[in-house]
């Protein structure tokens, strides 16, 4: 006789209950790297209803209590982090023909919810919040419609601030990539190298709670500025690394592996996501427009020109004025975007002992939600911007981004910056005063 595993639900969670068995039940999920099941019931114990799910029995239990029990070889990493994104993209692709099955998005990726079957593989577990779709229909299926569900700890950020587009299959499956990379972050962090090896540690275990609240995710994952003041050195690498991302994006590059040019549209810090303290990336391309020169044609997925971010809104945006079947428009858009973010991050970097509190760009000037209006009279109108401060006047540094900065949310959209020209001009900035340090050191 071979064990086996039940999972018991109970009668208020009979709709992740209906959900897995539906998943288990209707769609051919044999997989070495998924869970497997054996069947369903439902019964009755003590004059309550229990709803139960038989599946293969791993005795090692989840990763999330083998890693806390001891710490992985580096051989152990390499297989199970393989097993476990084996089985993700089992999920996530459709197969089609008689034994095929549709595409699968988890929604629930965390360590708990990957069982080990041996010390070096795994089996991924858990299909109660699951949404599928078939390329025939197009449609999303749901068993639980609302779009913020999970572990609050793994969500991603478009999920926990509810940016993400429902509608759209693709952005589930992306939210799980999300969570996969912190179970990857897990995994590697609990291996051994070079004799080293680190307790287990879950994701943001210094940064919230046990049980953390939306806000208190959204914060973190967020508002790393809201946390902390930057210094000198992670400003310049922040700024960089957002016009970095930014040139690729606005640069239509030729060949086999080439790729469009593309303008984001909502540009602003919460669509840049912190990779270390002292990188970026660039998030959410849900408005982005496209062009390729050889047809010279800009394409929208969303066609409606003022989209986007209102206290980001450049002005010939919220005015109307923007060519809008001219891609050079939605460049300079961003240029002016990226002119606040950048305001944000120089005004939150601490110089000579000083720092501001983080302030987001026109915070004293509207409302926390404007309207067009209200937006429209501050940039149009009255064409305030946020304030420069008398101390960035002396210093050097200081006083260049002030320049690159006032180019870039020019009113006039042509007489703004490139990503180019600000990338150049910051690498420029920041090579000067290293020299200008050697020279001092020496002198010294």
């Amino acid at each position: 006789s071979e064990s086996v595993a039940v999972k018991i639900f109970f009668s208020r969670d009979e709709a992740s209950w209906n959900r897995e068995t539906e998943i288990y039940s209707t769609i051919i999920l044999r997989h070495e790297n998924i869970l497997g099941f054996l069947g369903s019931d439902i019964t009755s114990y003590n004059s309550s209803t229990q709803l139960w799910l038989i599946t293969n029995y791993h005795e090692l239990g989840s990763l999330y209590d083998y890693m806390n029990g001891q710490p992985l070889s580096a051989g152990q990493m390499r297989t199970i982090l393989l097993s476990i994104v084996s089985g993700l993209l089992h999920l996530h692709t459709e197969i089609f023909g008689r034994l095929g099955k549709p595409a699968i998005a988890h929604r629930d990726m965390k360590t708990k919810n990957i069982l080990m079957k041996t010390p070096h593989t795994c089996c991924i577990a858990d299909f109660g919040l699951a949404v599928i779709q078939t390329e025939a229909t197009g449609e999303v299926k749901f068993g639980i419609r609302n779009h913020r569900v999970g572990t609050k700890r793994y969500m991603a950020p478009e999920v926990l601030d509810m940016t993400m587009k429902s509608d759209v299959f693709e952005s589930y499956r992306l939210a799980d990539i999300y969570a996969l990379a912190l179970v990857f972050w897990e995994v590697v962090n609990r291996t051994e190298f070079d004799g080293v090896v680190n307790d287990y540690s879950i994701p943001f275990s210094e940064s919230v709670p046990n049980d953390p609240s939306f806000e208190d995710m959204r914060k973190i994952v967020f508002d790393y500025m809201n946390g902390q003041p930057l210094s000198a050195g992670q400003m310049r690498t922040i700024l960089l690394s957002i016009v970095s991302g930014l040139l690729h994006l606005h640069t239509e590059i030729f060949g086999r592996l080439g790729k469009p040019a593309i303008a984001h549209r909502d540009m602003k810090t919460k669509n840049i996501l912190m990779k270390t303290p002292h990188t970026c990336c660039i998030a959410d391309f849900g408005l982005a427009v496209i062009q390729t020169e050889a047809t010279g044609e800009v394409k929208f997925g969303i066609r409606n020109h003022r989209v986007g971010t209102k206290r980001y809104m450049a002005p010939e945006v919220l005015d109307m004025t923007m060519k809008s079947d001219v891609f050079e428009s939605y460049r300079l858009a961003d240029i002016y975007a990226l002119a606040l973010v950048f305001w944000e991050v120089v005004n939150r970097t601490e110089f000579d002992g000083v720092v501001n509190d983080y302030s987001i760009p026109f915070s004293e000037s509207v409302p926390n939600d404007p309207s067009f209006e209200d937006m429209r009279k501050i940039v149009c109108i009255d064409q305030q911007r946020p304030p420069i401060p008398d101390r960035w006047q002396s210093n050097t540094i200081l006083e260049s981004l002030t320049k690159i900065i006032r180019e870039s949310w020019a009113q006039n959209p042509s007489a703004r910056l490139t990503a180019l020209r600000i990338k150049k001009s910051l690498l420029k900035i920041f090579d000067n005063e290293f020299k200008r340090k050697t020279i001092k050191e020496a002198e010294v």
